[in-house]
């Protein structure tokens, strides 16, 4: 019996022994619970190629009902309507004048609110390593977004947030109710339509960076056309570099990317920026 308990005491002890030695192994593998901030990885914006600005410059009407051209006359500073050949020679058979020189100007020059809202046609096409990221706006009207694949050179626009130009101007021409709306890249922008009046074109022209500017005033305010009724709620501060692309009356157009990424682009009032 004795020799029963020795074995038992033993054994006892020796499952002791074996058992503390699990339990500190477990301690020394066990490592203390570290509560770490997940990082996240703040990514550079997506890199594009390059990004083109361009400006409404003419509208051209085919089959129109009388005028066939509006542009922008740079001499005055305001858009108009150009005669066509027929009104010339009309003019000319009338007045008896041989001289093709000796024809007055016929143009119809539109008012200053009328050349306003024109010249605040912007087209900005981004382009990137397999995407156009295309943005059309006129004033702080985002008119047509989209993206479109690199290599089409002509798509129908078929997300227009608004009928493109869904107003008539005074004059010959009547651009409203349009449909079929289709836009081309190259050889420069060209968006053409079609109602019941005639098939027209809207030409775009490339408006060249001049140069870099650097905001002198503490805060400086955008505005979606040249004019002070139209100052919107985004500002740049002082020391920000912005590009300039054109200079109107007292306004720039500019454009700078922001902290996100982004391509904000707008008038700036030229006292506003160190030219």
């Amino acid at each position: 019996m004795r020799r029963s308990n020795l074995i038992w005491g033993a054994f006892f002890t020796l499952f002791s022994l074996v058992l503390i030695g699990c339990v500190n192994t477990s301690k020394q593998k066990q490592k203390p619970i570290e509560h770490q901030k997940k990082e996240i990885e703040l990514k550079a914006p997506s890199a594009s190629i390059k990004t083109d600005y361009y400006q409404l410059s003419n509208i051209q009407g085919f089959f129109a009902p009388s005028g066939s051209t509006y542009e922008y006359d740079t001499k005055r500073k305001l858009w108009c309507e150009r005669p066509t050949a027929g009104e010339m020679m009309s003019f000319a058979n009338s007045e008896g004048v041989s001289d093709p020189n000796q024809i007055p100007d016929l143009s119809n020059y539109f008012d200053l609110k009328t050349t306003t809202l024109l010249n605040s046609g912007i087209l900005s096409i981004q382009k990137n390593v397999d995407y156009y990221a295309i943005n059309l706006s006129v004033g702080s009207l985002f008119i047509y977004i989209d993206t479109i694949p690199v290599g089409i050179n002509s798509f129908k626009l078929q997300s227009l947030r608004k009928r493109l130009f869904n107003f008539d101007i005074d004059g010959d021409m009547i651009l409203e109710d349009g449909r079929n709306y289709f836009m081309t890249l190259k050889p420069s922008p060209m968006i053409s339509f079609e109602n019941d009046y005639g098939t027209y074109e809207l030409h775009f022209q490339k408006i060249k960076s001049q140069k870099i500017a650097k905001v002198s005033a503490t805060k400086a305010y955008f505005y979606a056309e040249n004019n002070l009724n139209s100052q919107q709620r985004m500002f740049v501060l002082k020391n920000q570099n912005v590009y300039v692309y054109e200079i109107n009356g007292a306004f720039a157009f500019v454009s700078l990317v922001n902290s996100y990424g982004q391509v904000i682009k707008g008038w700036l009032r030229k006292i506003d920026l160190a030219l």
